[in-house]
């Protein structure tokens, strides 16, 4: 590679181009120094909650709107689940509620003595006699953690000048209960399968098979499936981790008899469309098409 030849050949080629055509290939109002830049006055990436604010008025609601809109972002950019934002999003509307409950309402009233009173008050309701109000182990832990993501991603970019010191690894350390797991008996299954509808069969014999979720029955393709050996490969869609299942000759028919077509997704909806389907509305909202 040559630079000076380079630099020559690349003259003679704006030197080929008109005006015109250059004006048009950067789309920038004809600033033809920016051809391969994006124009960023067509985009808006960034919600205008605290257009003009100082970071001393932005209010709580407005922080965890900020810190969502990056949550959305990484969402629809398949960085993270819908799922995971969408749990994220109620997580933290419950903090939201706690803080305006204590009369909290900005982001710089979040202090250690509020967020100790939301551990004790998860603490209390893992245990609390109203069935109704009763929260699990699990969901006090991932609320504990997402008041704590929000509180540092929010120190990070200055929208808060301090992070509570007792935001440590305690903070969100919440004893679990093992989980006791109910089984069916074969002969459950059995009377299941044999009351259920063709495809219905299908997903009861890839959740027997390989243990398969709704996500992993709906995003199947036929190029993860050696036909010749009967074999999946893929990775679970949760994890990302590899998984290889022998198919049974029951799983195999099934899937044979109710797959639409030879390529792409094995299983879909009558109308050709994915089984389940994930899509966050403009009001941060979730919709979940299973």
């Amino acid at each position: 590679f040559d630079p000076d030849d380079y630099q020559h050949r690349y003259g003679e080629y704006l030197m080929r181009h008109s005006e015109a055509q250059l004006r048009a290939a950067s789309g920038a109002n004809g600033d033809t120094s920016v051809g391969m830049a994006t124009n960023y006055a067509k985009h808006s990436f960034t919600p205008p909650a605290v257009a003009g604010k100082p970071p001393s008025e932005i209010t709580i609601a407005e922080l965890i709107k900020l810190f969502m809109e990056q949550r959305r972002q990484k969402a629809e950019s398949g960085q993270i689940s819908v799922k995971m934002y969408a749990q994220d999003k109620a997580k933290l509307d419950d903090f939201e509620g706690f803080c305006r409950h204590h009369d909290r309402h900005r982001a710089r009233e979040i202090d250690a003595m509020l967020i100790d009173f939301y551990r004790q008050a998860q603490l209390g309701l893992m245990s609390c006699d109203d069935a109704e109000e009763r929260i699990s182990g699990w969901t006090a832990k991932k609320r504990l953690r997402s008041v704590a993501a929000l509180l540092k991603w929010a120190y990070k970019r200055e929208y808060i000048d301090r992070l509570p010191r007792n935001l440590d690894r305690e903070f969100a350390a919440v004893k679990i209960d093992r989980p006791e797991p109910t089984f069916w008996t074969p002969e459950e299954v059995r009377t299941l399968f044999d009351g259920a509808s063709q495809r219905t069969k299908c997903y009861i014999a890839l959740a027997a098979n390989c243990g398969y979720t709704q996500a992993e029955i709906s995003t199947l393709e036929w190029e993860m499936i050696d036909r010749k050996q009967r074999v999946i490969r893929r990775k679970r869609p949760k994890t990302d981790q590899d998984q290889v299942h022998s198919i049974w000759p029951v799983t195999w028919e099934l899937l044979k008899e109710e797959s639409k077509s030879k390529t792409g997704l094995v299983l879909t909806t009558f109308a050709d469309q994915p089984l389940l389907r994930q899509r966050i509305k403009s009001d941060g909202k979730v919709t979940h098409l299973d």
